[in-house]
């Protein structure tokens, strides 16, 4: 079993823009990652991806990534995912 990993972002580093629609002070970043991941890194700014790679670590943006299904509103997300992990089979 994974080890339990407790997240806990800098608020300042995200932008309102990225997060337009949910009060960021209520996330569970633990519990939402998969939400935050998608977010962050189909609307969020290269410098919002980079910190979060640094907060989840990039085995857990990985992880999430193999198992990503893009649609057509997200699909930016799965090309900024491939771009930051530096590989293309995704």
């Amino acid at each position: 079993m994974e080890q339990s990993t407790t997240y806990k972002p800098n608020l300042g580093r995200f932008s309102r823009v990225t997060f337009w629609d949910t009060d960021i002070a209520n996330i569970d970043w633990n519990r939402h990652a998969d939400f935050v991941i998608e977010r962050v890194f189909g609307y969020g700014t290269a410098d919002e991806q980079d910190y979060l790679l640094s907060l989840y670590g990039p085995k857990r943006i990985r992880r999430f990534a193999e198992s990503f299904h893009p649609s057509p509103y997200n699909r930016n997300t799965l090309s900024n995912l491939r771009k930051k992990l530096g590989y293309a089979a995704l």
